[in-house]
C-alpha cells in the first residue's frame, strides 16, 4: 500500500510537474507567438518602409532625370543663344562696316557735289563775264578788225578763247 501511495504520490508529483512544464510550455508558446507576431509586425513595417524608400528612390531618380534633361536642354539653349549672339554680332559688324563704307561714299559724294557746285558757280561767273564781254565785243571787234585781220585771242580767268576770222 505504501508503494501504491508512493506511486500515486509520484504520479501526482509527475502530473504536477507536467502541469508546470505544460504551463511553462504554454507560456513559452505564448512568448514565441508574441515574438513571432512582433517579428511579423516588424517584417511588415520593414516591407512598408522598404516600399516607401523604393518609392522615394524612384521619385528622386525621376526628378534627377528631369533635372538632367532640363540641364541638357538649358545647355543646348545656352549654346544656341551664344551661337545666335555670335551670328548677330557678325551681322551687326557687317552692317557697321557697310554703314561706314556708305558714310564714306556719301562724304565723297558730298565733297564732289560741293566741288561741282563751285565749278558751276565758276562756270556761271565765267559765262556772265563772257556775255558781258560779248555785249561789249562788237565795238571792240570792229576796232580790232581795222587794226588787224589775224585771229585774236581773248583770255578770261586764265582760259584762252580764240576767235577765227
Amino acid at each position: 500500500m505504501y508503494s501504491m501511495y508512493w506511486c500515486t504520490f509520484l504520479l501526482l508529483q509527475e502530473q504536477a510537474d507536467l502541469k508546470v512544464q505544460a504551463t511553462e510550455l504554454r507560456n513559452k508558446e505564448e512568448q514565441l507567438a508574441a515574438a513571432r507576431e512582433a517579428l511579423e509586425k516588424e517584417r511588415h513595417e520593414l516591407r512598408l518602409e522598404k516600399d516607401r524608400v523604393y518609392a522615394t528612390a524612384m521619385r528622386v531618380r525621376q526628378r534627377a532625370e528631369e533635372v538632367e534633361s532640363m540641364s541638357k536642354l538649358a545647355l543646348q539653349r545656352q549654346e544656341e543663344g551664344e551661337n545666335a549672339l555670335a551670328e548677330s554680332k557678325k551681322v551687326e559688324s557687317g552692317h557697321q562696316e557697310r554703314l561706314r563704307a556708305i558714310q564714306q561714299q556719301l562724304e565723297r559724294l558730298r565733297q564732289q557735289e560741293q566741288h561741282l557746285m563751285e565749278e558751276r558757280k565758276n562756270l556761271a561767273h565765267q559765262r556772265r563775264q563772257l556775255n558781258q564781254l560779248r555785249q561789249g565785243l562788237p565795238t571792240i571787234q570792229t576796232e580790232a578788225q581795222q587794226a588787224t585781220s589775224v585771229s585774236e585771242s581773248i583770255h578770261l580767268n586764265g582760259v584762252a578763247f580764240c576767235k577765227l576770222q
